[in-house]
């Protein structure tokens, strides 16, 4: 028998701190209702649990994005069910003024009420917005540089693809030199000076005058892999102008710091020519200038023309045509000098470049339309918790105007124009009908990928929470445990303590 070192005291002091510290452990998770507080409880589990909460969070915040979408889908369709309405009626009364009954008098009071529902047709597309977004006008909040698109073209005689489907440019005329022009002192044109004062016969034209872009992505973004081809006359060589977001390696520059590169097909006459033109010099250009857009790129063109012809003398340099623009606007004129020859022969022009092939390249399915040139703008729903571009649901909204739609040219001012006027309406509401069921197909998806989400939400959470949360029932049975424990473990070290009290017995005795 000992009394320094009381060691069956220290077993059992020892033996009750671990019990504690295990009964600590438990109390706090069952407080908390986690079994994981810190890492150190299980630090692997702690890792996946932060991933699934990641992921949860992100989800959830992915769900009101959808049900956000779904929202902007409702409004726009609301709005366009206005368009409709508002289109059948003036379909309507379009119908009641073909009628030959109808005097001047009465087709001016159905005129009235047509002007009146235009006014409101284009009040509709100017303020129809969602949550300070504008859903047909075209609003920042869209990327117009992935998806813009063409819906129709802007020429009703034929079939027109092309740079004339760009918003704020026009064209004039696909296939053939056959527009006039009164040519002056006023005008730039390319060298050497073939055209003098006076009417031109045969000519085609690209009007860059309302073209416009807020900034350099957007300026690339509506002329990129755009341009325009033409041949001269009957000896069949052709020119194409193709704009490009960038040239390549070895690029030509002409006197105007424009970016270019010069490609040459071997034809049977003479050499096919494409020109790429960098549209990044062109946007620099007209940084550092007072010019307006269209003006900098009718001055770029004739710039590169005039350059390549010094340095190649390819068609771009053919005596019977010359290219120009009046000074102050953005409007393009390919003119044949009918001074050299009596008429345009096999001259032609198209609304396409050429390819590196050299062949026309046709971007669009040709599609004779009567409405406008109608765009789409993209708007990206961000439908899921990671960077990933598979996470976004792409919609494709309408920019509507009066002008592209064309609505406001219907006139029932005679029984003609009223005839005429049920086709262009008839166009606008195919056009109407096939946005709105875009978008009705749009919110179809977007309430698929919301019940989707809702239970991809459901089940991470449930796994996250086998790995995280507390069972409450086993942590109760254990924690009883512990405090038996913990009471055996206080009385074996009272008991511990009482046995050196034997030896005072033995020492009295």
């Amino acid at each position: 028998m000992i009394i320094q070192h009381n060691i069956s005291a220290f077993n059992a002091n020892r033996q009750l701190n671990i019990v504690q510290k295990t009964g600590l452990k438990l109390a706090e998770k069952l407080s908390s209702g986690y079994r994981i507080n810190r890492a150190a409880d299980d630090a692997a589990g702690l890792s996946i649990s932060e991933k699934m909460r990641k992921q949860i969070r992100g989800l959830t915040k992915a769900g009101e994005n959808v049900e956000d979408g779904i929202s902007l889908c409702q409004v726009a369709d609301g709005a366009m069910a206005g368009m409709h309405d508002m289109t059948n009626r003036m379909n309507e009364l379009c119908i009641q003024a073909a009628n030959g009954t109808n005097s001047a008098g009465d087709r001016s009071y159905i005129q009235l009420e047509i002007d009146s529902i235009v006014e409101e047709f284009g009040r509709i597309i100017n303020t129809t917005q969602f949550n300070e977004v504008y859903i047909f006008k075209g609003d920042e909040a869209f990327q117009a540089s992935a998806g813009s698109e063409v819906e129709y073209a802007p020429i009703g005689s034929g079939a027109s693809t092309g740079i004339g489907a760009v918003d704020g440019i026009s064209v004039y005329h696909d296939d053939k030199l056959l527009d006039s022009v009164t040519f002056g002192p006023d005008w730039v044109q390319t060298s050497p000076d073939r055209l003098s004062a006076g009417e031109y016969r045969n000519c085609a034209w690209i009007d860059f005058t309302d073209f416009t872009a807020s900034s350099r992505d957007q300026f690339i973004s509506k002329l990129n892999g755009e341009g325009f081809d033409w041949s001269c006359c009957s000896c069949g060589p052709h020119a194409g102008i193709k704009f490009v977001s960038g040239v390549s390696a070895g690029a030509n520059k002409s006197d105007g710091d424009i970016s270019y590169n010069h490609i040459s097909f071997s034809t049977l006459f003479s050499a096919d020519e494409l020109v790429k033109i960098d549209l990044n010099s062109i946007w620099d250009k007209y940084q550092t200038g007072s010019s307006s857009l269209g003006a900098v790129l009718c001055e770029a063109i004739i710039d590169v023309i005039d350059h390549v012809t010094g340095q190649f003398l390819g068609s771009m340099g053919c005596f019977n045509t010359s290219c120009a623009y009046k000074q102050g606007t953005g409007k393009f004129y390919i003119i044949y000098n009918q001074h050299f020859h009596p008429d345009g022969g096999m001259s032609t022009f198209h609304t396409v470049p050429r390819n590196d092939a050299g062949m026309l390249d046709y971007k669009y399915k040709p599609v004779p339309p009567k409405v406008g040139q109608i765009t789409t703008q993209q708007l990206a729903i961000h439908a899921g918790s990671d960077a990933d571009g598979t996470n976004k649901v792409i919609m494709k909204m309408p920019t509507f105007t009066n002008q592209n739609l064309k609505i406001n040219s219907v006139s029932v001012l005679t029984e003609d124009l009223a005839t005429n006027s049920i086709d262009v309406l008839t166009d606008v509401l195919r056009m109407i009908s096939s946005s709105r069921s875009r978008i009705g197909a749009y919110q179809n998806r977007l309430e698929h990928t919301a019940l989707n989400l809702d239970n991809i939400v459901e089940n991470t959470t449930d796994s996250e929470s086998k790995i995280r949360d507390t069972n409450m029932a086993d942590k109760m049975v254990q924690y009883s445990n512990i405090s038996i424990l913990t009471q055996a473990g206080q009385s074996m070290l009272s008991q511990a303590n009482n046995r050196t009290q034997n030896i005072l017995s033995l020492l009295s005795a």
